[in-house]
């Protein structure tokens, strides 16, 4: 650690407060019941010690060079200046503390109080970051302050950052985001911005006083599904583990018309692979099955023995009964939806009968989570290699998202994660391709290994379509108002900060009067 890094309360860091993450909240059962992977390689969680105030040790049980590129955004410290008066260890009055402030226990208030993401509540919380949360109201508008405690620095030595405030706001509708980024009223924002807004706002920026870019995108696919391979239904479970199923229901997608209806041609259609770049990687992978392809689609479902109906719309399950899909969307991604209706029409033309239905996002989480999806939908970002190592690889091994949201196969990650205590037993290429994950996250980044591992694990996951995509590569668009200065002038890629895609290092903007 640095001498002179102070939390947003003038409290110094030091690795007391790393010790407070890792004994207190890390190894607590009550706040931490399962230690990630990625603090506890090789199924061990890692050891932190402390040689002084300023210098810390962290153990692990295997080789593990990722945790350099992991640190970054998983910072190991937690402010424990604050936190501990609703700790157990060190006010035993804690459990009375949190029923005072209407918790169950005190792990509830704690990690209440401790939340420092985008659902932040409390205004009193030390940070390290450029701005504190100050205030949000009933309506979601989020108000951050400038930290008098930052850090950073410019080159003059003048504290960062320039801008004494942030306002997040939410509006009612597209419309009146619309109205209010016409009329100049945004700052910078890009979130909900889609490439059909781009001729409108471009054509409006002398009005608005603002500027219209594209930024690249690495998101794999704008819209991908997988298939519930571990469903209670054993027959649609047989035909979801058929490689012929997918193949035959990909080649049935028609992605050049998506890429034309839905991002005027922008994007590029292509499976959820990871996107050109990394030393592994080798042109085609992203293209297994995507050629749009009627007859062979047909001919794959036919070998399946897929039936038609008797008046020869729909084809019949094996065992003869009516085959009836769903594929559940977020009810609030209208663009999931439209894709998804688009990919209905078709698979009706292949003979497959789906519905696509609007779920609450929370609904259908916990209904991918309890094994009751047919098919389970996202928008497939978090393929890259730097997130895939620095993270988890969750585009190329079960479920193909994060657990608690298991797009295919809840049950098999279930077993993987409890060396088979719990769920259901994955077949050979599933363990096989979770050992060449795990291993390639421990192998250190640009050996031989590591791009021998990398393009395994890319290989596998392109030849097996487990991951199905539509269109991905699509840029994204933003506005950012002319008053803002020494922000990236070059179309780059966007970055999240504050819950929000913006431009890199918003701590070194300044608004011109």
């Amino acid at each position: 650690l640095r001498p002179g890094l102070k939390w947003s309360d003038g409290t110094p860091l030091t690795t007391e407060h790393v010790l407070f993450w890792y004994e207190d909240i890390l190894l607590n059962q009550e706040l931490t019941p399962v230690i990630d992977d990625d603090m506890a390689p090789g199924g061990e969680p890692l050891k932190v010690t402390a040689d002084d105030d300023f210098t810390f040790r962290m153990q692990f049980a295997v080789p593990y060079p990722t945790i350099v590129d992991i640190l970054p955004s998983q910072a190991p410290w937690s402010p424990k200046q604050y936190l501990s008066q609703w700790h157990i260890n060190y006010n035993e009055e804690a459990d009375a503390k949190a029923a005072d402030e209407n918790f169950g226990a005190w792990y509830e208030a704690f990690l209440y109080h401790a939340d420092a993401t985008e659902t932040q509540q409390d205004a009193e919380l030390p940070v390290l970051g450029a701005w504190i949360f100050a205030s949000q109201d009933t309506q979601g508008n989020t108000r951050y302050t400038r930290n008098p405690y930052f850090w950073g620095v410019d080159p003059e030595g003048q504290q960062l950052p320039y801008v004494d405030e942030l306002e997040k706001l939410v509006v009612e509708n597209r419309e009146v985001l619309t109205a209010k980024t016409l009329s100049g009223e945004a700052t910078h924002h890009s979130w909900f911005l889609t490439l059909a807004d781009f001729p409108l706002y471009k054509q409006n920026e002398a009005t608005g006083n603002y500027t219209t870019r594209l930024h690249p995108d690495l998101r794999a696919s704008e819209m991908g599904f997988a298939f519930n391979y571990t469903h209670a239904d054993e027959v649609l479970r047989e035909l979801f583990n058929d490689i012929r199923w997918r193949q035959a229901l990909s080649h049935a997608i028609d992605r050049a018309e998506i890429n034309e209806l839905r991002f005027a041609g922008l994007g590029v259609p292509r499976n959820p692979i990871m996107h050109p770049g990394p030393a592994f990687w080798e042109d085609g992978l992203d293209q297994y099955y995507t050629e749009f392809d009627v007859d062979k689609a047909n001919a794959l479902l036919d070998e399946i023995g897929l039936a038609y109906d008797s008046a020869g719309e729909f084809r019949l399950r094996p065992d003869g009964a009516p085959l009836a899909l769903t594929m559940e969307v977020d009810a609030g991604r209208a663009d999931l939806s439209e894709i998804g209706n688009l990919i209905k029409n078709y698979w009706a033309a292949v003979g497959v009968n789906i519905s696509v239905k609007g779920q609450d996002q929370q609904f259908f989480m916990q209904r991918m989570r309890a094994n009751e999806h047919d098919i389970g939908v996202w928008a497939i970002g978090g393929s890259s290699e730097p997130y895939s190592r620095q993270n988890e690889p969750i585009r190329y091994r079960p479920p193909w998202h994060w657990p608690t949201t298991p797009l295919g196969g809840p049950l098999w990650r279930q077993w993987l994660d409890t060396d088979g205590v719990e769920g259901v037993e994955p077949p050979d290429i599933i363990k096989e391709l979770w050992d060449v994950t795990v291993e390639w996250q421990q192998e250190p980044f640009g050996t031989d290994r590591y791009n021998e591992l990398g393009y395994q694990m890319l290989e596998i996951n392109a030849e097996n379509a487990w991951l199905i995509g539509t269109v991905g590569l699509v840029p994204r668009v933003s506005i950012i108002s002319n008053t803002v200065r020494n922000h990236p002038t070059e179309e780059d890629i966007l970055s999240i900060e504050y819950d929000m895609w913006t431009y890199h290092l918003m701590q070194q903007w300044w608004i011109e009067a």
